[in-house]
């Protein structure tokens, strides 16, 4: 007789404490690790290459137990040909270099000529028999994924061969997936290929009645944009949301070029569904910003938004983009003449979750790091989150780092009698001194908060430092923090970060959060985990852990 199988609970429990790659190893030993591998393999294909491995993928696809498995849909074709290829001409030298460091670097710029290159992968006649071989295989396979629900294509300065828009056509008209359950579409692409991935959509688009979910990451090209590609690009939004507008329940828009967001809102019908927007483009007096038509969208459904985002740059962009007058649109004076259209006029009363980029208006000059400590103002960078936002239950405030009197007052009024609304659950938040006076304040004044996070510049007892220069406190702050205790407070969770020596990112503080965690109840997770991939996040044994502290 078998030995009977261990409950899935147990199974989960186990595989959290092993390395991916460990997982396929175990595809024999049990019913259930079984259909945890398959649905590991199969969950999500990834049409990136037109290599052996992704024909052999295909090929398994054609079976209905594997297809059926299928849930995500990442379409990338590395393998087409990129444009100065199909063209024969090599871009200019200027349009090629994106880094900022070539900006001073004398350059002579040679005419236009042909490209000469060898391909060890084979002649340009055998490339495209295999392209066309893949895509063929990619057909049929996905023809058969009835339970596919999201799709994300990704197509830079590829050319977008006929047999690849074929490919596309197929996938679109194809009644098992839009009848069944697509659900989500990301859309990452440059303004001239918007329309070509955009129009068979909305032809089709009486099939996708379950479509709820969209994002648009629009960056520019390499090469020069045609005269008409960027009117082109907005026709092609425009009718997107014309045709789905009455299904979208999320909407994710990014792009650095605001006057083409600023078209496709300002002409948008309220889309009834919408519950989740997110903005993120360059919010900024350079671009000639006219905040009426961003205002008047967020105004048109503020009754029921519940997630918003605001950055005022685009994915993979510098903050310094975004200046004053992205500031003043997010709380004006109360005087200012702007604020019945500004975002500080719009009340949200269904909003439960809150994301801005934040832009301090004392700083007149470009954003440099680290910032000037103090600020020189403390004025609030943010309406008052109980009138504007009652019911809001998470709030992240990036690209600022808040002084203690900024916090203290952002606290304050987060902790106001908000008539019978949500209590706050969730903070992630920038500020420029973490210290204990800081931890005092959100365990008295927000003693309900679950979940928090916080990233910081200087540690120290001290609760306001003068400059960066001044040594390491981090021991004072240490022995004032085990002194402390919050056996009131219910945080369950709790991340602190500062930004690396030798590396731009956030990197995880685990001995400041093992510190803080021995004064708050037993059980708090403490999030350790590393957002990027240098060598202090490689070479910690805490690459991705979530650990429980207990007493």
């Amino acid at each position: 007789m078998a030995a009977p199988d261990l409950p899935i609970e147990l199974w989960l429990e186990i595989l959290q404490y092993l390395p991916r790659s460990a997982l396929h190893g175990m595809l024999g030993l049990s019913r259930v690790l079984f259909e945890v591998v398959m649905n590991d393999l199969y969950e999500e294909i990834r049409f990136i290459s037109d290599d052996k491995a992704m024909l052999k993928t295909f090929d398994q696809m054609k079976f209905a137990g594997i297809a059926s498995r299928v849930r995500r849909l990442l379409i990338q074709p590395a393998f087409l040909p990129a444009l100065e290829e199909r063209t024969g001409l090599l871009p200019k030298v200027q349009d090629r270099l994106s880094s900022r460091w070539w900006f001073n670097k004398p350059l002579r710029i040679s005419p236009a000529r042909p490209v000469v290159t060898f391909n060890p992968l084979g002649t340009p006649e055998e490339l495209e028999v295999s392209r066309n071989k893949a895509l063929r295989a990619a057909t049929g396979a996905l023809a058969l994924c009835h339970n596919l629900q999201t799709v994300t294509i990704v197509l830079y300065d590829h050319t977008a061969t006929p047999q690849f828009n074929l490919f596309l056509d197929s996938l679109w008209q194809s009644p098992t997936i839009g009848v069944s359950n697509l659900r989500s579409l990301s859309i990452r692409t440059t303004p001239a290929k918007l329309p070509r991935l955009l129009l068979p959509l909305v032809e089709s688009s009486k099939m996708f009645v379950n479509l709820e979910e969209v994002t648009f990451d629009i960056t520019p090209s390499r090469l020069e944009l045609a005269g008409n590609d960027h009117n082109r690009a907005v026709d092609a939004l425009k009718s997107f949301f014309k045709a789905f507008g009455n299904n979208l329940i999320a909407v994710n828009l990014s792009s650095t070029r605001l006057h083409l967001v600023e078209s496709v809102l300002g002409s948008m019908q309220p889309l009834l569904r919408l519950r989740k927007f997110e903005l993120l483009t360059s919010l900024s007096s350079k671009q000639r910003w006219q905040p009426e038509n961003i205002s008047k969208f967020i105004a048109n459904h503020a009754s029921v938004l519940e997630h918003l985002t605001i950055k005022p740059y685009a994915r993979r962009t510098v903050y310094h983009e975004s200046d004053i007058t992205y500031a003043r649109w997010i709380n004006p004076g109360i005087n200012d003449a702007t604020r019945p259209s500004a975002f500080a006029g719009v009340v949200f009363p269904k909003l439960k979750s809150l994301d801005v980029g934040l832009r301090d208006p004392s700083e007149t000059a470009p954003y440099t790091w680290p910032p000037a400590l103090p600020s020189r103002s403390h004025s609030s960078l943010l309406p008052n989150p109980s009138i504007f936002a009652p019911n809001i239950t998470s709030l992240t405030l990036t690209d600022v780092s808040l002084s203690f009197p900024r916090i203290r007052d952002l606290v304050n009024q987060l902790a106001e009698d908000r008539s019978g609304g949500r209590i706050l659950e969730k903070l992630n938040i920038m500020v420029e001194t973490l210290t204990p006076p800081v931890f005092d304040i959100l365990a008295s004044k927000l003693p309900h908060l679950r979940m928090l996070t916080m990233d910081f510049n200087i540690i120290s007892d001290l609760e306001e430092v003068r400059t960066y220069r001044e040594p390491d406190r981090s021991l004072e702050f240490r022995e004032l923090i085990r002194a402390r205790r919050y056996p009131r407070w219910k945080l369950q969770y709790l991340r602190l970060t500062s930004v690396g020596f030798q590396c731009s990112a956030r990197h995880p503080q685990p001995t400041d959060m093992g510190v803080v965690a021995e004064s708050l109840p037993s059980g708090v997770e403490l999030d350790s985990s590393y957002d990027c991939y240098c060598h202090m996040a490689l070479d910690s044994p805490v690459f991705n852990r979530h650990m429980i502290h207990h007493h």
